[in-house]
């Protein structure tokens, strides 16, 4: 198969050489199964590519810690979760679900993750139209080639897959994520009980990688410059933080509270709203 790589300054994947867009109805699937930090990076270029392809559905592919995020953007119409660790990792299960997901007659995929699962997908996908970055494990199974340039943001590079040419100003895009009424209302509540009214400062110290992990010493001390001057400190994070949290916050009474593992990723995304 012959591989076009995409000039994203004459012609964008989505758009015609004039920058206009496409009316044409596609059924869409974008791959993105890496951790809840990229997920919401990719959030700006899903927006851009509805934008693309206003009359298509769009699916995302993603892993289970990242289903409440993609099922909360407003530019996303079915989220389809692929189990890894567990229900899918074997290559054999990993296939019986590409046969499952080959139903759906998808004609364009997009791929922000770079593995070689995800290559392996891709392919058995079958799809006429597949974009994927040049650096993929596997790449030669994408039609269309993106430039992956290390050098840029990772919503940038985003942006490039899904064929948005955009300038120095116009690609901050704030990701866009819809709570319910329960999780505004459940926030609202816990602002009201811990007096948070006037904001505070969020801190987040916990990581899935032991190796990015700010040591909790250290957090001790930022806490301490906010409590010093009366800032209201609340610490952010998922169950699997809350013994960092609560060995910190037990070293202040009362004046930085820790909220790990209370809220879900989206409830903590309208939590930081108010901070």
């Amino acid at each position: 198969m012959k591989k076009q790589f995409v000039n994203i300054l004459n012609n964008g994947s989505g758009c015609t050489k004039d920058g206009s867009i496409e009316l044409n109805t596609e059924n869409i699937l974008f791959i993105q199964t890496a951790f809840p930090g990229d997920a919401i990076l990719t959030l700006p270029a899903l927006k851009k590519l509805k934008e693309f392809f206003p009359n298509s559905s769009l699916d995302v592919l993603c892993i289970p810690a990242t289903k409440e995020i993609f099922e909360a953007s407003p530019s996303v119409d079915n989220t389809i979760v692929i189990d890894k660790k567990d229900k899918h990792k074997s290559f054999l299960r990993t296939y019986k679900f590409v046969k499952q997901l080959k139903q759906n007659n998808y004609t364009r995929i997009y791929s922000a993750h770079r593995s070689l699962r995800t290559s392996l997908i891709v392919l058995l996908l079958e799809v006429r139209e597949t974009f994927g970055f040049d650096n993929s494990t596997l790449f030669h199974v994408y039609k269309n080639l993106v430039s992956y340039d290390s050098t840029k943001h990772e919503v940038q590079r985003n942006f490039d897959l899904v064929g948005f040419v955009y300038n120095d100003e116009n690609w901050k895009i704030v990701p866009e994520i819809n709570s319910s009424e329960h999780s505004i209302e459940k926030v609202n509540a816990f602002i009201k009980q811990n007096e948070l009214i006037d904001g505070f400062i969020a801190i987040a110290p916990g990581s899935v990688w032991n190796t990015k992990k700010y040591p909790s010493e250290y957090f001790e001390v930022i806490c301490k410059h906010f409590a010093d001057r009366k800032i209201r400190v609340v610490l952010i994070g998922g169950e699997n933080d809350r013994v960092t949290s609560e060995h910190i916050a037990s070293k202040f009474s009362g004046k930085v509270i820790d909220s790990a593992g209370k809220f879900s990723i989206v409830e903590s995304i309208e939590l930081l709203k108010h901070s």
